[in-house]
């Protein structure tokens, strides 16, 4: 008898529990059932925040990171036609970015200063940079006459050039950077290269000259000289009153 007792309790036991968990799941199905919409919305209310938080606050961080990255690599520089208030720039460089990202830019126009006029700068020209899509090396050609608008720092820029073993000069700007489908958002661009100098001509030499008895009141003296140009950057100079304008190109 005792153990009939023990094995009906163990099976009332049972059963309660199992009608317990039948009741509660019961309880579950029935508010979903009737609930069901509003946690859909919830879901998509959260899944579309999260979406949102990526395209407007995750890619434009990520966008100006992967700007901030990439440099440029000058590999030539040719100024012609120099004027009081302006000169022709010829300009040959490479944008290198280890980006997996290939985003298209928009053109813009750059400030150019001396790096040492920071915080508060004093640009001395603009640039019109072109459209560019961005690859692992874009080559970019820059081919316009740059008016001067601050012919002080020109004259520095000039003056350093001319001294100075390396010159630190920089752009800025900012533009519109596109990628597949996703909205287009704006970066800045800041950079600084780093350019040879001619360094106070060192090693310019004048190895042969002779003077001449020019009666028509021509020059009176032919010689040659040789004027050393380390630098990347091909120079026209401004014809002098003795008719000479020599042109300095990258040795």
């Amino acid at each position: 008898m005792g153990d009939e007792k023990g094995a009906n309790t163990a099976y009332i036991e049972r059963s309660s529990s199992y009608d317990g968990k039948r009741a509660s799941s019961g309880k579950y199905k029935t508010f979903f059932r009737k609930n069901w919409w509003k946690l859909l919305i919830g879901f998509l209310a959260a899944k579309l925040i999260i979406i949102l938080c990526l395209v407007y606050v995750g890619f434009p961080n990520i966008a100006q990171d992967q700007v901030n990255k990439s440099s440029l690599e000058v590999k030539s520089i040719t100024l012609t036609n120099p004027t009081q208030n302006s000169v022709h720039i010829q300009q040959d460089v490479v944008l290198h970015s280890s980006s997996i990202f290939t985003p298209t830019l928009d053109g813009f126009k750059a400030s150019l200063f001396l790096e040492n006029t920071e915080p508060d700068i004093e640009p001395f020209a603009y640039l019109s940079l072109p459209q560019v899509h961005s690859s692992k090396a874009t080559p970019i050609n820059i081919n316009q006459t740059m008016k001067i608008i601050d012919l002080d720092q020109f004259s520095q820029f000039n003056t350093l050039i001319m001294n100075s073993e390396t010159v630190r000069v920089a752009f800025r700007g900012h533009t519109a950077l596109h990628l597949g489908g996703l909205p287009s958002t704006q970066v800045q661009y800041n950079e600084v290269l780093e350019l040879k100098g001619l360094n106070n001509l060192a090693g310019f030499d004048i190895p042969t000259f002779h003077l001449v008895n020019n009666k028509d009141g021509g020059p009176n003296m032919i010689g040659k000289a040789y004027i050393p140009n380390t630098s990347l950057m091909t120079l026209e100079m401004v014809r002098d009153a003795c008719n000479f304008q020599p042109t300095l190109k990258p040795d």
